[in-house]
């Protein structure tokens, strides 16, 4: 008796018989996150079926992300990253035994014939070439490093960092004390690691490049990308920003760096660039599918590209920006292994979908955790929605708890609606659960006023009575509905010279540290004493309130305001809101 089952693929596909399924060939092209997940998975769910996996590299499935951890001695040996959790290495020969699924390494597909449904190969050490039959494909080619157009790129002595061959060889010269100095093209999340990789445990002069004006520009807003440039000068790193390098040059064995600006940067052992990573979809492409922006594989919720039985999987595709609801390309491992997930679901006649994403990422940097989801406040007007955002900063746990650390956190969200576009988080502290929260309401296209509900575990080694989200959204809701306005951290600087500066920290804490800006004139009257003391105001010129951290003097702008001041704003997140000491 052949028993059937319901199929959730696309309509035109029938109800097939179980036992016909388990037995497809289905191919992979590339073995790291997201092909072996969809390989697996898919082997798991078709017990019968034959699952080869084509991969150019000798290295398959490593953790990628970890590579700054290995180049910098935090991880000991790069076979670390190809383990298991149970401590047994991820080989060719692990995968057929314990998966059932075929690795071959060095086999670079060059070729999809989708027509005829076979994927055309060539072993790398041979270079006999072979042909791969399949019933369903999954393309999971990844993304390679952008390179700059720099005359002197190709130099002996520059490298990317996305493949494990990169870390690799630069451990090794670490190892042998080559390399004392090194220049870091590009400032996004793997040139601000390896700042940390060099400088941490090996000691390496590291000087870092960025074109735009800011690090982290695709991740931060300026005023949070303040607090990570302190960081990285804190630890010694050279940081130059609003540059564009026009020329790298050999002299013996060092390397000199030449700006448009700043003129020439000498001395170099290695430079490493790290611009970015683009898709690798040219075989996607050659084979009929469609392309989109950034040169990303055009992929439906499960994972299905315009081809027959064609899917793609991990950094090679697009995906749906949940805010926007337009495709974007946000390579990240988190995504990738739940596409591949989804594409062997699809396979398997398991009704599943990927979502569009809010892009949350985090890094670690030296003593700082930045993390963010959704858009930053520049994307959002950008995408033309009509904003306004809140800051604050908070302890991790109870502030009287030992030990507590400092984060500082923004939320951007629509002017009229209070939808929620995104947020950003960077500081000493744990900061990971707020992005989380964070970036299931943006899905929902929640708004500010329903954060309110959220109910988190509170207990005072781990969290306040009041989640830093609900801080955020109280101040967000008084900006929108109370006209309680906040000046942005960077622009307190510039709101201060016009404006009498009313000072509302406790006389102890003005000692410590002095308001540091011009200003028409400054008055220092403790929160405390305000109610009291409203008579030593003058209501003359603009008033921008400060304290340390924004809640005493977002509270003084509201008896301000109802005592019949007018022209009244604070300084949003406080003056410690940059947390440099």
């Amino acid at each position: 008796m052949v028993t059937r089952r319901k199929s959730f693929l696309s309509p035109h596909k029938p109800v097939e018989p179980l036992n016909h399924l388990h037995h497809v060939k289905i191919v992979v092209i590339g073995a790291s996150a997201a092909g072996l997940k969809a390989a697996c998975r898919a082997r798991r769910l078709l017990t019968g079926a034959s699952v080869t996996v084509l991969e150019e590299g000798q290295y398959i499935s490593y953790a990628a992300c970890g590579l700054p951890y290995y180049l910098s001695g935090d991880i000991d040996e790069a076979r670390q990253l190809m383990m298991t959790a149970y401590d047994v290495e991820k080989t060719p020969d692990y995968f057929l035994k314990t998966k059932g699924v075929q690795v071959l390494t060095g086999v670079r597909a060059v070729r999809i014939d989708a027509a005829g449904k076979q994927v055309n190969a060539t072993d790398l050490a041979s270079n006999e070439s072979s042909e791969y039959p399949y019933d369903d494909l999954i393309i999971a080619t990844g993304a390679t490093p952008i390179k700059p157009s720099i005359p002197g790129i190709e130099s002996p002595g520059v490298f990317s960092f996305i493949r494990l061959e990169d870390a690799i060889k630069l451990r090794q010269a670490l190892n042998k004390n080559e390399i004392e100095r090194v220049a870091i093209i590009g400032a996004g999340y793997i040139g601000c690691e390896l700042c940390e990789s060099f400088k941490a445990l090996w000691g390496v002069e590291t000087v870092l490049f960025e074109q735009k004006e800011q690090i982290l520009p695709q991740l931060l807003d300026a005023e949070m990308s303040q607090i990570a440039a302190l960081e990285l000068k804190r630890q010694g790193i050279e940081v130059h920003t609003d540059v564009n390098i026009t020329e790298i040059k050999t002299a013996g064995d060092k390397l000199s760096v030449f700006l448009d600006k700043l003129g020439e940067f000498k001395g170099f052992d290695r430079i490493i660039y790290a611009v970015g990573v683009q898709p690798r979809s040219d075989l996607a492409k050659q084979a009929g599918a469609n392309i989109g922006v950034s040169g990303g594989i055009i992929v439906d919720a499960q994972m299905r590209t315009n081809l027959p039985q064609v899917y793609a999987v991990g950094d090679c595709v697009l995906s749906n920006h949940a805010v926007t609801g337009k495709p974007v390309y946000l390579p990240l491992g988190s995504s990738a292994n739940r596409m591949g997930r989804v594409a062997a679901n699809t396979i398997a006649g398991i009704k599943d979908a990927f979502g569009p994403v809010c892009g949350s990422s985090c890094l670690k940097l030296f003593n700082l955790n930045i993390a963010a989801t959704g858009l930053t406040a520049q994307a959002a007007r950008e995408a033309g929605f009509s904003i306004l955002e809140s800051w604050g900063v908070f302890t991790d746990k109870a502030h009287y708890y030992p030990e507590h650390k400092l984060i500082s956190a923004k939320i951007v969200f629509e002017a009229e609606s209070l939808r929620i576009l995104g947020i950003q988080a960077v500081g000493f502290g744990e900061i990971n659960g707020i992005i989380d929260i964070l970036s299931e309401y943006i899905k929902r296209k929640a708004n500010l006023k329903e954060l309110w509900d959220i109910e988190h575990a509170y207990s005072p080694p781990y969290a306040n009575a009041l989640h830093p989200i609900h801080f955020l959204s109280y101040a967000g809701v008084a900006q929108a509905h109370r006209k309680l306005k906040a000046v942005n951290p960077r622009q307190v600087e510039a709101a201060a010279v016009d404006s009498t500066v009313l000072d509302v920290r406790e006389e102890i804490e003005v000692k410590e540290k002095p308001f540091r800006y011009a200003c028409r004139s400054l008055l220092t009257i403790p929160f405390t004493q305000v109610r009291d003391r409203l008579n030593e105001i003058p209501a003359t010129y603009p008033i921008l309130v400060v304290c340390q951290r924004g809640t005493r003097s977002a509270e003084t702008v509201r008896i301000l305001i109802e005592t019949g001041f007018q022209k009244v704003s604070y300084a949003g997140g406080g003056l410690g809101f940059f947390l440099d000491p």
